[in-house]
């Protein structure tokens, strides 16, 4: 987790509007970040809109930029996946053809699809099941402004096999990353109460981060194409746990800060 990485995670994990400076170097101080760090850090993430700064005379106040709220949005949606009930088969597909010269915007057009949840099926035609709550038109509206990128909603003339769709979001992968962290967070679940609150705080964000970074992995289908035994849900019920809990026990820590 790098310093840029935590200071946004602390933003998004403490849900405060505003953020002074001092506040965000009081919160990182268990990672033993600098102060050099720290503006480097905030520098970098405003330079691409993660955060927005607000002045008042010397003094510097954060909040989130328009990228950074799409994030904290897409961090939402891994706990909160999207209703299938009464899903009528259609996908979304978005097809692209870009100029061997354009490789940095293909590089990130691929990453944007990844983040999104879409799968690979034929190179330069990536899918992902339709459902109206992920605003995929409206994450995707600056992409489609290129004569080489087009978004098109469409219906298989066939049913998937559960197999195909496992291969494609390698769910078998993720499955076993899933239960491994579980594991993990059990264990650590267990000796939270020998910790102080600093020491808490810090376990929150980091071992928090793990798990939303896998979360972020969850290609959250509709429920016939995933197996029997997927864990997403009980990571998801786990995160919550686990954040209701380091959040009660490091509150003597950050409370002076938020409230």
């Amino acid at each position: 987790m790098n310093s840029t990485g935590l200071i946004f995670g602390i933003m998004a994990a403490m849900a405060k509007e505003e953020y002074s400076y001092a506040d965000l170097h009081y919160l990182t101080g268990p990672f033993r970040i600098s102060e050099n760090s720290l503006r480097t850090g905030l520098s970098r993430l405003a330079g691409r809109d993660y955060v927005q700064i607000r002045r008042d005379g010397r003094n510097a106040f954060y909040s989130f930029g328009e990228r950074g709220r799409e994030v904290y949005r897409n961090t939402g949606m891994s706990l909160n996946p999207p209703h299938w009930k009464g899903w009528n088969g259609s996908w979304w597909g978005l097809l692209f053809s870009l100029p061997v010269n354009s490789s940095r915007e293909r590089y990130y057009l691929k990453k944007k699809l990844a983040y999104y949840r879409f799968a690979i099926r034929f190179p330069g035609f990536w899918i992902r099941p339709k459902n109206m709550q992920e605003k995929i038109e409206l994450a995707f509206r600056h992409n489609l402004d290129s004569a080489q990128i087009e978004l098109i909603e469409f219906s298989f003339s066939h049913d998937l096999r559960q197999e195909l769709v496992c291969s494609l979001w390698n769910i078998e992968a993720i499955s076993g990353e899933f239960v491994t962290i579980m594991k993990s967070v059990a264990q650590k679940m267990a000796i939270l109460q020998t910790m102080s609150p600093e020491e808490v705080f810090a376990e929150k964000m980091v071992t928090g981060d793990q798990m939303m970074n896998l979360l972020s992995k969850d290609p959250l289908l509709p429920r016939r194409f995933l197996p029997e035994n997927w864990p997403g849900k009980g990571l998801r019920k786990m995160f919550n746990e686990w954040d209701l809990e380091t959040t009660r026990l490091s509150e003597p820590f950050w409370q002076k800060i938020v409230y």
